[in-house]
């Protein structure tokens, strides 16, 4: 749902940060709710985690659309931002595996998806639209 919702609701916006904000803050509610709170609850969560991850990427796609409107450039951008992503994301479940091997515990590994999302946000906050457009200006 928060794939087809999130770019629905960002349109026209000149900066999409402050949802792609949104969706790294609801990612972070579920990871804290999974490992600090009732097990009662963990639709919740685990829904909460899915619903900003989809978000997330949608928006980071449609982000990358936005920095070019030359249809080349702006697919190039989107294809280099998602082959990127996608490597990245596939070695994951390894890492995953690995610190749940070493410590008996889902705990490591969420707190690892913790602290990356936690580098995401400062990212956000470095590549704004203005900055982005500066850099390019200067090539």
């Amino acid at each position: 749902m928060g794939a087809l919702l999130a770019p629905l609701l960002s349109t026209g916006s000149q900066d999409r940060r402050p949802w792609l904000f949104l969706a790294m803050f609801i990612q972070l509610s579920g990871f804290l709710g999974l490992m600090l709170l009732s097990e009662a609850t963990l639709t919740l969560w685990v829904a909460l985690i899915g619903w900003g991850l989809g978000a997330g990427f949608s928006l980071t796609l449609t982000v990358a659309l936005d920095h070019f409107s030359a249809p080349q450039l702006a697919g190039a951008l989107t294809a280099f931002v998602q082959g990127i992503g996608f490597i990245l994301t596939a070695a994951i479940p390894y890492v995953a595996g690995i610190l749940i091997e070493w410590s008996g515990s889902f705990y490591t590994t969420w707190l690892m998806l913790i602290m990356t999302l936690i580098l995401l946000l400062g990212l956000t906050l470095i590549f704004s639209p203005a900055s982005y457009a500066k850099a390019i200006r200067q090539k």
